[in-house]
C-alpha cells in the first residue's frame, strides 16, 4: 500500500462508513502522492512549482503515455465517458490542465469542449448520485478550486 491509501483509510469514519473531511483528504492524498515522489528523488518543490529532478528517469513509460493518450482521444472522439474510471480521467485531465495542453487551438476546439463539458456536467451530482460518481465529482471540483486556492469552491 501507499501512503495515499494508507490515509484514505485512516480517514474513514468507522461508525459512518465515510471520510468525513472529503476536501481536506483529497489534499492528504494529493500531498502523499508528491511526498512518495519526492523520496523517490523523482520531484522537487521550488517555490510554487514541481519539478522533475531527473527526467530521463523520471519520464513515464512512454508505451503507457501514449496508451493512456490514445485512450483520451479516443474517449473524446466517441464522447463516451459512460464508464466511472473514463469519466474520472477526463474530468480529472481537464480540470489539472491536460487537455489545454493535448487541444491547443480553434483546429482542437470541439475536442477540448468535450473535455469541458465532461469534467463539469451534472453528472455525479445531486442526492440519488452513486457514491462512487458523487467522489469522483468531488476530486474533479476539488481540482477546478485548488488552483484559485479554494475559491469558488
Amino acid at each position: 500500500m501507499t501512503v495515499a491509501e494508507d490515509l484514505l483509510v485512516l480517514a474513514i469514519d468507522r461508525d459512518l462508513q465515510l471520510v468525513r473531511d472529503r476536501q481536506q483528504t483529497g489534499y492528504a492524498v494529493l500531498g502523499a502522492e508528491l511526498a512518495e515522489l519526492a523520496v523517490a528523488q523523482r520531484v522537487t518543490v521550488r517555490g510554487r512549482e514541481i519539478w522533475v529532478t531527473d527526467p530521463q528517469a523520471q519520464l513515464p513509460d512512454t508505451g503507457r503515455q501514449d496508451r493512456l493518450r490514445a485512450r483520451l482521444a479516443g474517449l473524446v472522439a466517441a464522447g463516451d465517458f459512460s464508464a466511472p474510471l473514463d469519466w474520472a480521467l477526463a474530468g480529472l485531465a481537464f480540470e489539472c490542465g491536460i487537455a489545454t495542453g493535448r487541444y491547443p487551438g480553434r483546429a482542437d476546439r470541439d475536442s477540448y469542449r468535450v473535455l469541458r463539458d465532461t469534467a463539469r456536467g451534472a453528472r455525479g451530482k445531486g442526492s440519488t448520485a452513486a457514491p462512487a460518481e458523487a467522489t469522483i465529482r468531488a476530486a474533479i471540483r476539488a481540482v477546478r478550486f485548488a488552483g484559485n486556492d479554494g475559491a469558488g469552491g
